[in-house]
């Protein structure tokens, strides 16, 4: 694990700690999941703290990366590819000691959006692919900071050997996930899932493979539990849409989730993006398209009120573009 401190280029009001407790005070509290809060970093022994959820991303069906939920974080490239962070809607500012290349251009692998991103003042949290050595393998690195930007951390997520890390989460201050993707042709693309219990400083591969139940371009990825997770595909198939595998056993299984939509759906490519969870609240957004990946022209929102073990459409979720 190597450590690595940073600047913060912006900040507003008295202080690090004024601006953190304005925005809490300002923003909507997360509850955990059933019982399982957890210290945050650096808090006293058996503390509880509430977890604030962050800015959650997926993809659309042109793999453009759409925000899933807003929490009033984002990032963006400088002119010289290095990752620069907003956090409270730009009251506070840091830079990374990350640098990417933007879409198209560059080294594939180290694309901004071949990495997965997880921001909030708590916990912000990078996954992208090293150079490629001699032997094939680009091995998977996590940038983790619990300070807003100040310092961080690079861990290297062990087993990891191809693919791009698309997608990285937290759902409480210790445990997350990142699932990788690598694209095989004719629309084909293998995943692996990776989970952390410690902040991300240790990671281990998922026992399963989802692969042998759905292997389409993944769009969105989240755990709400250590047992169960989801994971959403691009549309393709009218009979399997929105496309969305579960698991309740912590990766072991898959399964695909069916979702009864109205029957007005059937016109739209659906394509779900990442879920987030407000405790047992759900909230799974879906894109719907109309004439090509690129038309989208509204979003449905499903929604759970028992952490994921059941989805249903919600009339009132429904924006349209």
């Amino acid at each position: 694990m190597k450590r690595i401190p940073s600047k913060i280029s912006r900040i507003f009001g008295a202080g690090l700690a004024s601006v953190l407790l304005a925005a809490g005070c300002g923003g909507s509290r997360w509850d955990l999941a059933g019982r399982e809060a957890l210290a945050a970093p650096g808090a006293a022994a058996g503390k509880i703290t509430a977890f604030r959820q962050g800015t959650v991303y997926g993809f659309d069906s042109a793999s453009a990366r759409s925000i899933a939920y807003d929490a009033g974080h984002t990032f963006r490239l400088g002119k010289d590819g290095q990752v620069l962070l907003s956090y409270n809607r730009g009251r506070l500012e840091a830079a990374a000691p990350l640098h990417l290349f933007p879409p198209g251009t560059g080294d594939e692998e180290r694309q901004s959006d071949q990495s997965g991103f997880y921001l909030s003042p708590e916990l912000t949290a990078i996954a992208y692919s090293t150079a490629r050595g001699a032997d094939g393998t680009a091995p998977i690195q996590a940038l983790i900071s619990n300070d807003a930007g100040r310092t961080w951390t690079t861990n290297q997520i062990d087993g990891s050997q191809a693919g791009s890390p698309r997608f990285i989460g937290f759902r409480n201050s210790r445990e997350g996930w990142t699932v990788t993707t690598a694209f095989q042709g004719m629309g084909r693309e293998e995943h692996a899932v990776y989970l952390t219990s410690d902040g991300g400083r240790t990671w281990r591969r998922a026992p399963g493979n989802m692969n042998d139940v759905y292997a389409r371009v993944m769009t969105g990825a989240g755990f709400v539990s250590r047992t169960t997770g989801f994971a959403g595909f691009r549309y393709e198939f009218a009979d399997f849409q929105p496309a969305i595998l579960q698991t309740r056993d912590g990766g072991r299984t898959w399964s695909r989730l069916r979702v009864k939509l109205p029957g007005e759906f059937s016109a739209y490519g659906l394509t779900p993006l990442s879920p987030v969870f407000f405790g047992a609240e759900g909230r799974y957004p879906v894109l719907m398209s109309r004439d090509g990946a690129s038309d989208i022209v509204g979003t449905l929102t499903l929604v759970s009120h028992d952490y994921g073990r059941s989805w249903a459409y919600d009339a009132g979720r429904v924006r349209w573009n």
